[in-house]
């Protein structure tokens, strides 16, 4: 990402955060809530953006980005003419 759109980046979400706090008619600690949490996404997305925090991450043995194959999820649903996530039952010899 280049540096002008970062910039713009943050000018936007500078904005909207004023947007929040002026306009919006609604309680001071919701407000309060709102602004922590953009902030806080605000300071993942610089930090994964510079390398110092990665975005693929793992929780425990769980593998947040991949978890379709780890579960073993065909992707086709009943409307696909697929199984629906489920496995066909084996043969009986």
């Amino acid at each position: 990402m280049e540096l002008i759109q970062l910039v713009v980046v943050l000018i936007v979400i500078g904005v909207l955060l004023w947007l929040v706090e002026t306009q919006l008619p609604i309680e001071g600690t919701i407000k309060l809530i709102i602004r922590v949490v953009i902030i806080i996404a605000v300071l993942i997305w610089l930090l994964s953006l510079v390398g110092l925090m990665p975005l693929h991450t793992r929780v425990g043995s769980l593998d947040l980005l991949n978890l379709k194959s780890q579960v073993g999820w065909s992707g086709g649903g009943p409307a696909s003419g697929g199984s629906g996530g489920r496995r066909a039952p084996a043969p009986s010899a």
